[in-house]
């Protein structure tokens, strides 16, 4: 029996690469590419048909951001992963997609040569960043200027508004755990992790684990 394939849509603007992404994932036994464009018009409504995909979405389409577009595409399903796809690997175009809903982050010099590896890392993790992207990140999260390096305050959030179940699995999830894992390590299922997590995201203002890994990784308290 034929395993099911992951399904990828790919929005791109750039025609020769596109293809060349559609060509390597159609030849995977893991992924198969069921929507490929240029512009997110059409690609909206093939995603409005459509459920469990990654999309890989150029974040300037004919010179205009797409940033602004992942919100709203996360609104449609928000279990849908969203990668974006850019030369550009400054921190601020970086984190302005994290912080916009991104689930990753891919250097398309990066994905050109292993995206394959990227999908496998994002299947597990439910989020992953080019190497591009990650040095990127760490050289601004690691500027004096960032605001991100006090220890004391970085150690000492504590906050109330999450159950002690919600605290767990925040736990295991900043480790990098895969929903399964975590939710095979506490005994719940793995649409119950899903539920905790979409609440610790309200919680604490962000729109998926990559944003999250980002900045601040709070310390939680128990009662």
């Amino acid at each position: 029996m034929n395993a099911i394939k992951q399904r990828i849509i790919i929005v791109e603007d750039e025609a020769l690469l596109r293809h060349s992404f559609v060509s390597v994932l159609n030849q995977s036994s893991r992924y198969v590419v069921v929507g490929e464009y240029d512009n997110l018009k059409d690609a909206t409504k093939r995603i409005y048909e459509l459920s469990d995909l990654i999309i890989l979405l150029d974040v300037h389409l004919f010179g205009e951001q797409t940033i602004e577009s992942i919100n709203q595409l996360k609104r449609i399903n928000p279990y849908n992963r969203i990668l974006m796809l850019s030369s550009d690997v400054s921190s601020k175009t970086v984190i302005s997609c994290l912080k916009n809903g991104a689930d990753g982050y891919l250097a398309k010099e990066d994905a050109v040569l292993a995206l394959g590896s990227y999908l496998d890392q994002c299947m597990k993790f439910d989020h992953v960043l080019s190497p591009a992207a990650a040095n990127s990140l760490v050289y601004y999260l690691q500027s004096p200027n960032s605001g991100t390096n006090n220890s004391t305050e970085l150690h000492s959030f504590v906050t109330n508004e999450m159950t002690n179940a919600q605290k767990l699995v925040y736990r295991e999830l900043v480790k990098g755990k895969s929903y399964q894992d975590i939710g095979e390590s506490l005994g719940v299922s793995k649409n119950t992790v899903g539920q905790h997590v979409q609440r610790i995201y309200k919680v604490l203002g962000v729109h998926s684990r990559a944003e999250l890994m980002s900045g601040n990784i709070p310390a939680l308290e128990f009662s």
